[in-house]
């Protein structure tokens, strides 16, 4: 479990604060009012997730052997309006990189931006690369995930690699070095590029550009699953390259479709010239009984 999810976990046992005074004897399932009222204090989710939190606790309890005075299967997880996920099309993605300069910077973020597009990493874990996890000769990139665990490998491609090196120019020639791959200068030093710049960086190049789509880090790796498969990849493959445990996470949170293009393809399989059923009984009737003559 990462430490992130660790602190969502413990913000949300806050929201069981109505209830703590009572015995689990106590407890009936009307209870999840309480809990739900606290947890819109954590904004439009909070509903939701306090009552998971409140399920996930009771069923601990059960597990360990307590009494249960209700089925926590019976607590009903409130529905919550699905998040807007925006994502890239490639011609937006090229219309936007295309755009960007040939300087330092503008070969920095350009190369976080396909490396984004390519491989569909997470933003942290983009930023986390070190140069030594570049591996030119093997054509991929060790990643320290950002979710736990001892860390994947992706892809280079033919297209990474060139802005790959055509950065790494740049980067070897300053008077500065550091280990990581993604660097800024912040006071007069050399450092890591974090989050928050790079989100800023984004936004700028935005309004710079006149993008009026919104757009995040995450939109790249949504774009970037819709692409592989609308390009024919398997769901398995996209969960492999994505490195997610299961595909339904793949299917209902990055991958993403263009209404109009299932149209065309519906209409591609099922709209072929039917077939004249009568004709062929017709013509094998016709063929058996000049066999048999």
């Amino acid at each position: 479990m990462s430490d992130h999810t660790i602190r969502e976990h413990r913000r949300f046992l806050t929201c069981l604060e109505p209830i703590g005074e009572k015995e689990l004897y106590q407890l009936k399932k009307t209870d999840d009012v309480l809990v739900k009222a606290e947890g819109r204090k954590h904004g439009e989710f909070g509903e939701q997730r306090s009552i998971c939190m409140l399920r996930l606790f009771l069923q601990y309890l059960e597990n360990e052997g307590h009494p249960m005075p209700f089925k926590w299967e019976r607590l009903e997880v409130p529905y919550v309006r699905e998040k807007d996920q925006y994502y890239l099309t490639p011609a937006e993605f090229e219309d936007f990189v295309g755009k960007m300069q040939d300087n330092f910077y503008g070969l920095r973020d350009r190369l976080l931006y396909e490396l984004l597009w390519s491989t569909g990493l997470r933003i942290g874990e983009a930023l986390g690369i070190d140069m030594k996890d570049v591996n030119f000769q093997d054509k991929d990139i060790f990643v320290h995930t950002a979710k736990g665990g001892e860390g994947d490998k992706v892809y280079i491609s033919d297209r990474l690699e060139f802005w790959l090196k055509k950065y790494l120019e740049k980067k070897n020639g300053l008077p500065d070095q550091s280990e990581a791959l993604f660097v800024n200068y912040w006071l007069g030093d050399l450092k890591r590029l974090d989050k928050i710049c790079a989100r800023k960086r984004l936004l700028a190049y935005r309004k710079d550009f006149g993008i009026i789509k919104k757009m995040d880090h995450p939109s790249f790796r949504r774009g970037f699953a819709t692409n592989v498969i609308e390009n024919g990849a398997h769901i398995k493959e996209v969960q492999y390259l994505c490195r997610h445990t299961s595909e339904r996470t793949t299917l209902l949170a990055y991958v993403k479709f263009d209404k109009l293009k299932v149209r065309n393809v519906h209409n591609r399989i099922y709209s072929q010239e039917p077939k004249n059923y009568a004709l062929e009984v017709l013509m094998k009737s016709v063929g058996s009984h000049n066999k048999e003559e």
